[in-house]
């Protein structure tokens, strides 16, 4: 956590987060084929931008929770502000 390490264990498998996606019916679209190409290539770096901030950032870690099942290579090397 104190290097921008995402917690995982919290972000994927607390049980509330697990409710709330389910009722908000969150998850991705498919993905360009050009990005899941590009990341499984060596040293692959993306920016990705959640909003909002502050009231209502649960949907960052709602999302955070995710990412792993999109992109597992990027996800291993995720970090957070």
């Amino acid at each position: 956590l104190k290097y921008g390490n995402p917690w995982r264990r919290f972000s994927e498998d607390f049980p509330l987060f697990h409710t709330m996606r389910s009722y908000l019916g969150l998850g991705f679209g498919p993905l360009p084929n050009e990005l899941i190409e590009a990341e499984t290539k060596e040293g692959a770096q993306f920016i990705f931008a959640a909003f909002p901030h502050g009231c209502g950032s649960e949907f960052r870690i709602l999302m955070e929770g995710m990412m792993h099942t999109i992109l597992p290579d990027v996800h291993r090397r995720l970090r957070t502000l």
